[in-house]
């Protein structure tokens, strides 16, 4: 914090939030401290696009990044978790300017918000997920919505295609018992 402004500091968290939460942007402009329960490690979301409210998950590390950041944030209860540099609700526009400003600070040039939920929805299938627990994280009514989310390319598997093939499996199997 001693080499940056909190606003870049915010937009770090904000982006570290994106990425462990899959959460739309809109849906994080309404987040209050209060919505907070570190200490079981999740988050209500009050205002989504169903307009149906849910809970989400907090990893260990986006636990430790918030308790450090509401130790910096100062903020009372009733108070939005990510305010503009008037203590406001920040807007869609606002948050999408923070993150492309921070982006750019960083050399990278190709900046989406949305984009963080597509790489979300795409490491959490990756790293052993299951499409419904995605869906359900995601707030998506239906299974077809989130697999528009997860269209992987054969080529962003193909390395862990034996790791997941059946056959594969089988035969590693077969293997260990020596069937002749």
């Amino acid at each position: 914090m001693n080499k940056c402004t909190f606003a870049h500091y915010r937009n770090w968290v904000i982006i570290n939030f994106f990425l462990d939460t899959g959460i739309r942007a809109l849906s994080l402009t309404y987040i209050k401290i209060k919505d907070l329960n570190l200490e079981m490690q999740e988050v209500e979301i009050r205002h989504t696009k169903s307009r149906r409210e849910r809970t989400l998950p907090l990893s260990e590390t986006m636990t430790e990044i918030l308790y450090d950041y509401l130790d910096i944030r100062n903020g009372e209860l009733q108070d939005y978790l990510f305010p503009n540099v008037y203590g406001e609700r920040l807007t869609r526009s606002g948050l999408t300017h923070a993150i492309r400003s921070f982006n750019k600070s960083r050399n990278v040039y190709k900046s989406s918000i949305h984009g963080f939920r597509h790489s979300f929805s795409k490491i959490f299938i990756k790293n052993g997920g299951t499409i419904s627990q995605l869906r359900k994280i995601l707030g998506h009514k239906n299974i077809e919505t989130t697999d528009k989310y997860i269209n992987l390319l054969i080529s962003e598997f193909k390395d862990d295609y034996s790791k997941l093939n059946p056959l594969e499996s089988l035969t590693e199997i077969k293997k260990a018992i020596k069937f002749k």
